[in-house]
């Protein structure tokens, strides 16, 4: 979880608040990872992120596949920036600390 400290003046809010990222259970390694995104391949949702080796990957559910596959977060950010940050707006948490 990320603690930060928000200066007053830059934020409506002027009390700290803690800032996290809540990820769903780990998903089983059954999927595959997807090296390759064909211009036929569209993301409609994330439903995990995981480290996997020295990089994070993220459970793509495809548009018309059954199979759901990780792709490496990097090509994420690149091919589907929109389906990334929904996955991150769905976690993200914001709590008031008196």
């Amino acid at each position: 979880m990320i603690y930060s400290s928000l200066p007053s003046g830059r934020c409506p809010m002027t009390y700290e608040a803690v800032v996290g990222v809540a990820i769903p259970s780990a998903p089983d390694t059954k999927y595959p990872i997807q090296d390759q995104i064909g211009d036929d391949l569209v993301a409609e949702a994330i439903h995990y992120k995981k480290e996997i080796g020295d990089s994070l990957h993220f459970l793509v559910k495809w548009r018309d596949v059954q199979e759901l596959s990780y792709v490496r977060d990097t090509v994420a950010y690149e091919k589907f920036p929109g389906v990334v940050l929904d996955f991150y707006e769905r976690y993200i948490l914001c709590f008031r600390v008196q």
